[in-house]
């Protein structure tokens, strides 16, 4: 799981940092968490390699929502979380289909909630992968495992 925290103020970035260690490491769970503070270095990371974002609006020189337009052209199945002191922005956030919206000052029990989603979104994910579907065929009842439907 690759988590990148793009947040232009160093306190709010760190504390996101540590709020995502804490609660992986109590979980077990695999994760790699890379804190920017520049927009430009977003633009030069592998957006395709990115799963979760926690994204402030307003960086430096540069949109979180302009930021959020980008990395969803190149990859569409990445979950971005909008972290930011600007409640005004919500609903262009909307077009983006943002996982979730928190208004800053951060709270660790909202990051937290955020983070469960995630993963019970991803566990849920990963159970309907491994599922049957039924389907009744000229020929009988035919079992197709979800994998193999394109």
């Amino acid at each position: 799981m690759n988590i990148v925290i793009l947040d232009d103020e160093f306190h709010d970035a760190h504390l996101l940092e540590k709020i995502c260690n804490n609660y992986f490491s109590s979980k077990n769970i695999s994760y790699k968490c890379t804190v920017l503070t520049e927009a430009k270095k977003l633009l030069d990371f592998e957006l395709e390699k990115i799963d979760l974002i926690l994204l402030d609006i307003d960086i430096q020189d540069y949109s979180g929502i302009e930021l959020a337009e980008r990395i969803k052209e190149v990859n569409k199945k990445c979950f971005i979380c909008f972290v930011t002191k600007y409640p005004d922005f919500i609903f262009e956030a909307h077009h983006i289909h943002a996982f979730d919206y928190i208004v800053k000052p951060i709270q660790q029990n909202q990051i937290i909630k955020v983070l469960e989603d995630y993963v019970d979104l991803l566990n849920n994910k990963s159970n309907l992968l491994n599922k049957m579907v039924q389907f009744d065929t000229v020929e009988g009842i035919a079992f197709i495992e979800c994998t193999d439907i394109i």
